[in-house]
C-alpha cells in the first residue's frame, strides 16, 4: 500500500508491504536498505522497518478506515491465492 497526500499528487514517501513468509521481508530489507530510487533525482536512502500492525487481516481493517476518505485509485493492491481482487468488494 503507497499512501498518497490528500491532494493525490504524489505519495507520502513510504509504502506498506505484507509478506506471506519472515525471509521474504529479509531479503528485501537486506536488497532495499540504504538503496536510492534510480528513476528519481532524489538523494534519500531507502530505510526497511517492521509495521506497526501486522499481519494481513490487521492491515486491511486499517486501510478499509481509510476507504471514505481516498480515491479508488490508491487503494491498496490485494491478492488472495495468488489472484488480484478488489480490495473495496472483498472488505464490505
Amino acid at each position: 500500500y503507497l499512501p498518497y497526500e490528500r491532494s493525490g499528487t504524489s505519495n507520502l514517501g513510504y509504502a506498506f508491504v505484507n509478506f506471506v513468509r519472515p525471509n521474504f521481508a529479509e531479503h528485501v530489507r537486506a536488497t532495499m536498505e540504504g538503496g536510492t530510487w534510480k528513476v528519481h533525482s532524489s538523494t534519500k536512502k531507502a530505510k526497511v522497518t517492521p509495521a506497526y500492525v501486522q499481519g494481513l487481516r490487521g492491515n486491511i481493517l486499517q486501510c478499509a478506515n481509510r476507504l471514505e476518505r481516498e480515491d479508488v485509485s490508491n487503494d491498496p493492491l490485494l491478492f488472495v491465492n495468488g489472484e488480484q481482487v478488489d480490495f473495496r468488494s472483498f472488505v464490505r
